[in-house]
């Protein structure tokens, strides 16, 4: 730089308009800038948290981890074996979600949660098979208990050898032949039994008698026994009327009209292990 420059430059008064130009961009720097120191601040307190055993719940955000291997080791000596394609997520300490596929569980030590899209199980100690399809949820049980609930259907447990399937079209069915004839009850009632028996199987027929029974309307489920007893496509379910009939006129202490429901249930024919039984029966009632 030449000296008459320098002199030039110090001798100079600085233009105002020019450094307040100068202000303003630093100003303008130290804004953008701002931002970026307060998203490093967040990203230091996050690791602090982090290192503290803590968490952040700034947003419902994760990952899910999903198992694919054919056998999970859970804690408390739990165990799963998963079938071909089967999705399992462990979601907690004591809960898993089925998300396709088919899972056999061995549970021990509960509470524990197991849930799809359709079911929600509660498990103390149960053995039991879970089958997710695009099409229904079924559960099956083997030992134990499981408690069950699924949306449109009533809470059932579940007990050995009893199964569970959503593709059922009707509630009642599904309870009353998981054994829960008493929920059947409560979403049917007398109306209800009236209405689903009105165009069903013989086999539907009685099973709603057996619904009726555990209601306490007696005189509806006699009458959809003797429905069964008459009806000419009944078959082999004709004497299983007469004699499930002859049973709960029995237990109501009608001797005579137990004794001749019997009668007509060997008339009406008996599988062979019922026979001797009725025969039995309908003698001993008739003294």
């Amino acid at each position: 730089m030449s000296s008459d420059f320098k002199k030039d430059l110090s001798g100079s008064e600085p233009d105002a308009a020019a450094v307040e130009r100068v202000w303003r961009g630093v100003r303008d720097a130290e804004e953008r800038r701002r931002p970026t120191r307060w998203l490093v601040l967040a990203a230091v307190l996050v690791l602090v948290l982090g290192a503290l055993g803590l968490t952040l719940q700034l947003a419902p955000w994760r990952t899910p981890v999903v198992v694919t291997t054919p056998s999970l080791q859970l804690a408390e000596g739990a165990q799963v074996e998963l079938g071909p394609d089967a999705q399992l997520e462990p979601v907690g300490l004591h809960a898993l979600a089925l998300h396709r596929g088919s899972a056999h569980f061995s549970l021990e030590k509960g509470p524990w949660v197991v849930s799809s899209k359709r079911l929600r199980l509660e498990v103390a100690s149960a053995t039991f098979q879970f089958d997710v399809t695009d099409a229904e949820d079924s559960v099956t049980v083997t030992r134990g208990e499981v408690r069950l609930a699924a949306s449109g259907f009533e809470a059932i447990t579940l007990r050995e050898g009893q199964s569970f399937s959503t593709a059922s079209s009707t509630t009642w069915e599904t309870l009353a032949r998981s054994g829960d004839l008493a929920g059947a009850w409560k979403v049917l009632g007398a109306e209800g039994v009236r209405a689903a028996a009105v165009r069903v199987t013989p086999e539907h027929a009685m099973l709603l008698s057996d619904v009726a029974a555990a209601g306490r309307d007696e005189a509806l489920s006699r009458e959809l026994l003797t429905r069964v007893m008459g009806a000419d496509d009944a078959g082999a379910e004709r004497g299983l009327a007469a004699y499930t009939l002859g049973q709960r006129l029995e237990g109501d202490g009608a001797r005579e009209a137990a004794a001749k429901a019997y009668r007509r249930s060997l008339e009406l024919g008996l599988p062979t292990e019922l026979r001797d039984d009725a025969l039995q029966r309908a003698s001993g009632l008739e003294r």
